[in-house]
């Protein structure tokens, strides 16, 4: 489709939301003008933080089954993902080099030597796929917005490991696709899309890997909305739950919950 507009691409770390919609983009003739990572010494930084902070919330044996947990069961989510699109094998780096898209890195999200980078391309949209939280400097940057598809219906499930906390408290899987604000998934909402398949019978990291089909399909849609010039953000109400990551006995609740549908 013709875009006349300058959009940058953000992802954290390889990933398949972001392996997802990038490919997707470029199949709809969606070019980003670059797309940044993070380099491997802030991904490993924000790896040993993030355990750190875990563990203070959570305590020694929710940190071991955490790890235990991204190590094994999230790698059933990007398996079950590699089995449903051919096109998740290859990297988002490998994509870019194929399509001669250029790519950049940066140590800190929101630091001034990032913002450089960015301000230098004048970015009309900034698409995330996978970024840890953004300050107002980059907010503010790009003319239109900082979207991101967050996979779950907001306001009622913001935070994080929502697909879990959405089926233990009944609320419907999908994803919403928002400007991003300040807050934790608070900013103004452009398109709600729903799971519509069936999950009984289903794992949990299969219905991850679908709901993050239906999250890279909206975050699509809205770029497309926002390209057409056919599009508005809505603010949220204050309501919903703002989650913390999963514990051990949230995850046997989730199997539960589960085995009961």
């Amino acid at each position: 489709m013709e875009n006349s507009l300058k959009i940058i691409f953000v992802a954290f770390s390889e990933n398949s939301l972001g392996r997802r919609i990038i490919n997707m983009m470029l199949a709809e003739g969606i070019t980003p003008v670059g797309v940044f990572m993070a380099s491997d010494e802030a991904f490993k930084k924000f790896r040993k933080n993030g355990i750190r902070r875990y563990f203070k919330q959570n305590g020694l044996f929710n940190t071991l089954w955490r790890m235990y947990y991204r190590l094994t069961l999230r790698k059933d989510l990007k398996d079950a993902s590699l089995q449903q699109d051919e096109n998740l094998k290859k990297s988002i780096k490998q994509v870019c080099a194929d399509n001669g898209i250029p790519v950049g890195y940066f140590d800190n999200i929101n630091k001034p030597e990032f913002e450089e980078k960015l301000r230098a391309l004048n970015p009309d949209l900034i698409v995330l796929g996978g970024a840890p939280l953004i300050k107002k400097n980059i907010i503010d940057l790009p003319k239109i917005a900082v979207l991101n598809s967050h996979p779950g219906i907001l306001p009622e499930a913001k935070g994080m490991d929502v697909v879990s906390q959405s089926l233990i408290d009944g609320i419907p899987l999908g994803a919403t696709v928002f400007k991003v604000d300040e807050g934790i998934d608070s900013g103004p909402v452009l398109l709600i899309q729903y799971l519509k398949e069936e999950i009984k019978g289903k794992k949990l990291h299969e219905i991850e890997a679908m709901v993050e089909i239906v999250s890279a399909n909206a975050m699509l849609d809205g770029i497309k909305k926002i390209i057409n010039n056919d599009y508005s953000f809505t603010s949220q109400e204050k309501r919903g739950k703002v989650y913390k990551a999963l514990s051990y006995l949230t995850y046997k609740k989730v199997k539960n919950k589960l085995n009961t549908l």
